[in-house]
This record gives structure tokens, sequence and C-alpha cells, in this order.
């Protein structure tokens, strides 16, 4: 469920389901019809790898704290 992925990985449910979204409009993911669980497409490891590229190089950069 995205509650227990956003634990483990330390980000907000938003943040989460935002990427969720972004992989499922580029096909790497879908959403089961009950609507609870997301379940990845199979496919070479190297497109999410560009992917995940791809969206680090286009997110804006965070400032560090003074």
């Amino acid at each position: 469920m995205v509650s227990d992925v956003a634990s483990v990985l330390d980000l907000s449910q938003g943040t989460v389901l935002y990427h969720l979204r972004n992989l499922k409009m580029d096909g790497y993911v879908e959403k089961e019809q009950a609507g609870k669980r997301w379940r990845l497409i199979e496919f070479p490891q190297g497109i999410l790898t560009d992917y995940l590229k791809k969206k680090r190089k286009s997110s804006p950069k965070k400032r560090k704290a003074r």
C-alpha cells in the first residue's frame, strides 16, 4: 500500500502517489481494479533507471537549510 511505501522511504503519501501516477501514465505500473494496490508492469530494469534519472534532472533543486 502507498502508506507502507511512504513509511519505508520516509516520504509523504502525496509524494509517493505523485510518482505512482506518473509511472502509470508512462505505462510502468498499473492500479488494480479495487484501487488499493499498484502493480509493476514487467519491463527491463534500464527503463526504470532512465525514468528516475529524467525525473531527478527535471525536479527543482532543494535549498540547504542554514
